[in-house]
């Protein structure tokens, strides 16, 4: 049985703060098993699930401390559905739009976590598993002072966790980075696609947030890896991807995991389909026989499952879906400065490395 108790604030630098106080509180109880999510459905909410009832309202207790000293907003309960729907249609779940009031907390029992997705990228097991870690997770970007550092710091360290992802490939972070370097090429084209359809103004201010570097982070790119392969080894990064891909790895070769509904090579074109032009990486890399062979292997399949978990965790730490693309490009960059390489020369390094076209 799982313990749940939700608790709704319409506030975001109130939210933010109590978020900080919930993950000090869990390591201060020295609770093992326990999952934090957030999540807009039913309106704006953080959600702890325990395994145990007596955690569950010692936790309902301290809460409710917390929020006397909260003063409740009056909202737009209409716009909030609105919101709740685009939001749904995007994370492709079942929308919940009964609101609840700013500052009510709820708690209910459940057989399983709650999870409204429309399609499901793997069971309710596998899933509760994937929630512990990235609870685990967070505690220890809590720890470190992640909230409570400026928005490039933080950046920073959000890189490296997209870095020990990349580490994962089995020939380094050379190749490995392939997929964040993808990712940000795609993101470039879809917002030149875009750039006929809205205001100048609009799209200069997206270009500028994720293409504009501060100083700290320029930094990073140019010098900042050679210190990362230094502290990684004994960083707690390293040791939870490592724990996600061995989930996954685990749970692919029992063939539990539905491939379905993650995404494919043969379907990039298909998908890409609104785009003005095809990237030319895209276009290089899709057209490959081996690049699409090596894109349905385990390893492959299952870097696709972390960074799908990692991409989760920009929710809980508040990073916006467009703040996340610089992070991609500041990870991707930071790769392509210390080994003095570009996607192209590491393409023909890996066509040299197989022997095949």
């Amino acid at each position: 049985m799982k313990y749940i108790t939700n608790v709704y604030m319409y506030n975001k630098e109130f939210s933010k703060a109590t978020q900080m106080k919930i993950y000090k509180y869990i390591t201060s109880k020295q609770l093992k098993k326990v999952i934090v999510q957030r999540s807009i459905q039913n309106g704006h909410h953080i959600s702890v699930i325990f395994w145990e009832k007596e955690d569950q309202r010692e936790f309902i207790e301290y809460m409710e401390n917390i929020i006397k000293g909260y003063l409740p907003e009056t909202i737009d309960k209409e716009k909030l559905r609105k919101k709740i729907q685009v939001v749904s249609r995007m994370e492709e779940v079942y929308p919940q739009t009964n609101i609840r009031d700013d500052g009510a907390i709820e708690s209910f029992e459940s057989n399983k976590i709650p999870t409204f997705k429309i399609n499901p990228i793997y069971s309710n097991d596998v899933f509760e598993e994937v929630e512990l870690i990235k609870t685990k997770l967070m505690i220890e970007f809590n720890r470190n002072s992640f909230f409570k550092m400026n928005q490039d710091e933080q950046n920073i360290m959000v890189a490296q966790l997209y870095l020990n992802a990349g580490l994962l490939h089995k020939s380094g972070l050379k190749f490995g980075y392939l997929s964040l370097k993808s990712n940000i090429l795609l993101f470039e084209e879809q917002l030149k696609s875009i750039k006929e359809k809205i205001d100048p103004e609009k799209y200069k201010k997206y270009w500028e947030l994720v293409f504009n570097m501060t100083e700290l982070e320029h930094e990073f790119i140019e010098h900042g890896l050679a210190k990362f392969f230094d502290t990684n080894k004994s960083g707690f990064f390293r040791k939870y991807i490592h724990e996600l891909n061995n989930l996954f790895l685990v749970n692919i070769s029992k063939n539990t995991l539905d491939q379905q509904n993650i995404s494919s090579g043969e379907k990039f074109f298909e998908n890409g389909q609104h785009l003005k032009e095809i990237p030319e990486f895209h276009n290089t890399f899709f057209n490959n026989k081996y690049f699409l062979n090596e894109y349905k292997s385990e390893h492959f399949i299952s870097y696709k499952y972390v960074m799908d978990t990692l991409y989760q965790l920009m929710l809980l730490l508040n990073i916006s879906p467009i703040r996340k693309q610089k992070i991609t490009k500041i990870a991707s960059d930071a790769v392509e400065a210390y080994y003095q390489t570009n996607w192209k020369e590491v393409y023909q390094e890996m066509i040299s490395m197989e022997g095949k076209e």
